[in-house]
């Protein structure tokens, strides 16, 4: 294992704990929001705090989410398509950790120089697949075996923690609202404005089997939203 993976952070700092009655503790998953959230924390002048440690989480009150073929491709063109174009490199000349470029290299076997040439959608899937069906899913939470870009949006909440609210940022704008995070400023390093790589119906239906919790989690929100949006006509 590389010196740098080594030494690659084991947290998901994915909890945002807010001061708002109803949505203290929120869990955002990597691709599902974090971004637009760390974005907006300026707007509570440090009152935010971030927990890097409960991961997987507990004890919470909402958790974002998001259409799971949607998120890997967002994973795949942020971190490999676009990847180059999205970060820039230290003064070494290497990529961050943060980029994400580094574990896919490593993961890939390949220099993190060629991940944009030479890892598809179809090699990654490979790769993924022998980490997520194959080894024990208390392993996967280390960060250096699964980048939590990367692990499905269940991984992020330990068992029986789900939270009964869900929310994907795409529609649930009340609730934006009321965490201060505002959706028209979300362009950082936001890839899907480049366009890039569409999935075969073959990849699309190896992801879906591939993150099928997700799957079964994200068709509970739109269930549970479907029924928001009723109650409030």
């Amino acid at each position: 294992m590389s010196a740098w993976i080594e030494t690659a952070t084991h947290q998901s700092m994915s909890v945002f704990t807010y001061p708002v009655k109803g949505l203290r503790r929120v869990l955002i998953p990597q691709k599902c929001g974090w971004t637009l959230a760390w974005d907006s924390l300026s707007r509570w002048n440090g009152r935010v705090v971030i927990d890097s440690n409960d991961y997987p989480a507990k004890n919470l009150d909402c958790m974002f989410v998001r259409e799971p073929v949607a998120r890997f491709m967002s994973a795949f063109r942020n971190k490999i398509e676009f990847g180059p174009r999205s970060y820039s490199k230290n003064a070494n000349g290497q990529f961050s950790i943060w980029s994400g470029i580094q574990w896919v290299a490593c993961v890939c076997g390949i220099p993190p120089d060629l991940v944009q040439r030479q890892v598809t959608v179809s090699l990654m899937l490979d790769v993924l697949e022998d980490i997520i069906k194959k080894k024990p899913r208390a392993a996967q939470y280390n960060h250096a075996v699964l980048d939590p870009h990367w692990s499905p949006q269940v991984y992020h909440v330990a068992p029986g923690h789900i939270p009964e609210l869900l929310i994907d940022p795409r529609n649930d704008f009340s609730v934006l609202d009321r965490l201060k995070i505002d959706y028209s400023t979300h362009n950082h390093n936001n890839t899907s404005r480049y366009g890039g790589y569409q999935p075969s119906p073959e990849e699309v239906a190896r992801i879906k089997a591939l993150y099928a919790e997700d799957v079964a989690l994200y068709a509970r929100y739109q269930h549970d939203y479907a029924l928001r949006q009723l109650s409030a006509q």
